[in-house]
């Protein structure tokens, strides 16, 4: 009797661990958020490209626009034929200010969370345009853009910065000068200004219109309109000082003021003097956009980057 023997192997299905999967799920996390970062990078990529070819294509219109009729135009609706821009569906013009005095002009464009500038012809790049409205604020070419008609005291430049000497005629000696855009009644505004109260006593009335009035001698400034006091700066006799002040406007405005005081409003007496220097107003909300606004000390940062925070006609900012 032959007898056959039969090897049987026994087959075990083995189950993943609980360390298997959580391995598993990890590197399936890490591969999906290589996509995610990978597609991010290429979107921003693309939207940058297109934005940057908007900016080159509307510069290209401005630069004809300006060959073909001896100045910039006031608006970009102006171009094409006043057929406006035609911008790609995720780009949107901020801003675009010029001026054909310092032929310069300067765009900024915003795609999604990247925004764009371009100045002139010149290469884009990232942050915003910021326009300076005062022109001569560090009176590098005398009082030229001031106006001292109705001063009632003596405007002039000495050793690099203005100065005032009141006459003796009125309660209020007025510097005055004519921006080149009017603000609009809602827009916050940046303001700034250095000053020296050479002699006692005076006020110095600083901003758009009547908005703020400073009170060199006792040291606070005031809002012109509610004569509520705000802060308290000090004021030192021969020594400068800078006054900042971010306001929202209470009417459309296109002048800076500033405005020297007696503290009990009757006649400035003769030869009481004040100097003033790099004088900064900027339209935030113009610039950044509504709701976008840098706060005072963010504006503050912004210009320590400018010799005495001062510039003249248009930068490229980074909020």
């Amino acid at each position: 009797m032959i007898i056959y023997l039969h090897m049987h192997t026994a087959h075990h299905d083995r189950a993943f661990t609980i360390v298997e999967l959580l391995v598993v799920i990890t590197i399936l996390g890490i591969l999906a958020s290589i996509a995610i970062v990978s597609y991010i990078g290429i979107n921003a990529k693309a939207k940058t490209s297109m934005v940057q070819s908007d900016l080159k294509n509307t510069s290209r219109q401005i630069d004809l626009y300006q060959v073909e009729n001896s100045q910039y135009p006031d608006s970009t609706s102006e171009l094409n034929n006043n057929k406006g821009l035609t911008l790609s569906p995720s780009d949107t013009l901020l801003s675009y200010a010029y001026d054909n005095a310092a032929n310069y002009y300067c765009l900024t464009m915003k795609s999604g969370s990247i925004v764009t500038s371009i100045k002139n012809n010149t290469p884009p790049v990232n942050g915003y345009c910021m326009r300076n409205l005062i022109k001569n604020g560090d009176f590098s070419n005398g009082i030229t853009n001031w106006n001292t008609e109705n001063a009632y005291g003596t405007l002039s430049v000495v050793g690099g910065v203005a100065q005032h000497v009141s006459d003796g005629t009125s309660t209020t000696q007025y510097m005055r000068q004519n921006i080149a855009t009017t603000i609009d009644v809602s827009h916050k505004v940046y303001s700034r200004i250095n000053l020296k109260p050479v002699s006692y006593p005076a006020k110095a009335m600083i901003g758009t219109g009547c908005n703020y009035v400073i009170d060199i001698v006792y040291g606070n400034y005031y809002d012109c309109m509610s004569r509520s006091a705000n802060g308290n700066p000090t004021y030192t006799q021969n020594t400068w000082s800078s006054f900042v002040v971010l306001s929202t406007q209470y009417g459309p405005q296109n002048s800076f003021g500033f405005d020297i005081q007696n503290t009990a409003h009757t006649i400035i007496d003769s030869g009481m003097i004040v100097q003033f220097d790099n004088v900064v107003m900027i339209d935030l909300t113009a610039t950044f956009g509504a709701g976008n606004e840098p706060t005072q000390a963010a504006m503050d940062t912004m210009l320590a980057t400018y010799p005495t925070k001062w510039f003249e006609g248009t930068v490229i900012v980074n909020k």
